[in-house]
């Protein structure tokens, strides 16, 4: 039949372009074509302005800023600066009483992006003088050494570094420790394979520097709902590095359930796309007149939500093939559509155990995570289907009501 035979050849294309897509990553994960690693330039203590945009945080907000104070860094040479935006609580009060300095962002503001950019534009109006600013997230917990260990890359002569993203509820709920497991993997296989070469680690949205310079000479002029990815797409075209910096911890609030993940999934895939729309042409354009492959890593990741559609795609696409060639034989029909779904399963099974494994987290507290993360992962197709059809830009609030103190995850500071 010519129907059947036009869509094996479908099939055949999407396998080639998802086996390309799968190689690529495997190459750059296997062979780091390793540079030499920047020396220290010189050894100073670089001031620091960490910036928190905080939105209706009064739950979490004054343990995150206990974690700062409690840094291994001359308090002189760091200040907490707090932005609150859109609150309707006591967010400001608190900020205050813990000793942080308040911007007030009177400005409207549809998401973190535009209260960074109000947040620099202040601070270089009132001429405030600072190395280099770290990004940190209202619901985070940060380890004490993480300023030193920015602070050493400052010194290298590193422009951007990306901290390591952990969590800090990873066992409470199997959303949770989907979540974690997810920032675990991207610190491992994407990140951490980036370290020594000539690529670049992607921001992360939470835990990351940047050296004054950058700010000043680019500003920060990003529209979409995923700053972080913008600001490293802005990175890739200006070939600028983004140094791994696994020892600056920063410990992330993870969503208890499926409503709170799928709303912060849904602003994710909203955001990659509008960068993939935005963005293809200025990075196609510097892979090929640049030669830039910083660009064109950056590129095959906007279109991993593309990828996971395809695949759907392509699963749906080989079960019709299936239906028609074993329609009568339903034990071998069955088995075609089963098998392939039991091994891919089992793939995801054993690259989140070999993920814990590497990242030395506890297996069994990360069990249901494990276990359910290819639903987790599943359900993000949906989401980005949506996404593609109906665009929204409204940045929706995502309660954070874990309030965890440092010395729960760090207990010798409490002996200190």
């Amino acid at each position: 039949m010519q129907f059947l035979l036009i869509l094996k050849i479908i099939v055949l294309i999407l396998n080639i372009l998802m086996a390309i897509y799968g190689i690529y990553f495997l190459v750059v994960s296997l062979f780091p074509f390793k540079i030499n690693k920047n020396k220290m330039q010189s050894e100073k203590f670089n001031k620091f302005a960490i910036i928190v945009a905080a939105r209706n945080e009064e739950n979490v907000i004054g343990n995150l800023i206990e974690s700062l104070q409690a840094q291994n860094y001359p308090s002189d040479k760091y200040d907490i600066v707090v932005i609150p935006n859109n609150c309707n609580d006591n967010t400001e009060e608190i900020s205050k009483s813990k000793g942080a300095i308040i911007i007030n962002c009177d400005i409207p503001v549809k998401s973190k992006g535009e209260v960074i950019s109000f947040a620099f534009k202040h601070i270089f109006e009132n001429n405030d003088i600072y190395d280099a600013f770290c990004i940190i997230d209202a619901d985070n917990l940060v380890h004490p050494g993480f300023l030193i260990e920015m602070n050493k890359e400052l010194c290298k002569g590193t422009m951007v570094a990306q901290g390591y993203r952990d969590s800090k509820n990873p066992s409470d709920s199997w959303i949770s420790s989907c979540h974690s497991i997810y920032y675990w993997s991207m610190n491992c296989f994407f990140n951490g394979v980036r370290k020594n070469n000539i690529l670049s680690a992607e921001v992360n949205g939470t835990g990351f520097m940047v050296h004054c310079d950058i700010v000043k000479m680019h500003g920060w002029d990003t529209f979409s709902m995923t700053e972080d990815i913008e600001f490293s797409i802005h990175c890739a075209l200006n070939d600028y590095k983004i140094a791994w910096v696994p020892r600056a911890i920063v410990y992330d609030e993870q969503p208890l359930g499926f409503k709170e993940s799928w709303k912060q999934r849904k602003r994710w895939s909203t955001g990659t796309l509008q960068c993939l729309s935005a963005y293809s042409v200025p990075l196609i354009k510097s892979i090929f007149k640049r030669k830039s492959v910083r660009s064109l890593d950056m590129f095959i990741f906007l279109i991993s939500p593309s990828i996971q559609v395809l695949g759907l795609i392509n699963f749906l696409l080989y079960g019709i093939i299936n239906l028609f060639v074993y329609k009568n034989n339903m034990d071998i029909l069955l088995e075609k559509i089963f098998l392939p779904l039991v091994f891919s399963y089992l793939a995801f099974f054993c690259g989140c155990t070999l993920c814990i494994i590497l990242e030395k987290k506890n297996f069994f507290k990360s069990f249901a995570g494990i276990a359910t993360f290819p639903i987790f992962i599943l359900s993000w197709i949906p989401i980005t289907i949506i996404c593609i059809f109906k665009k929204s830009n409204v940045w929706e609030e995502i309660k954070h009501t874990r309030a965890i103190k440092i010395t729960h995850i760090v207990p010798w500071l409490d002996e200190g």
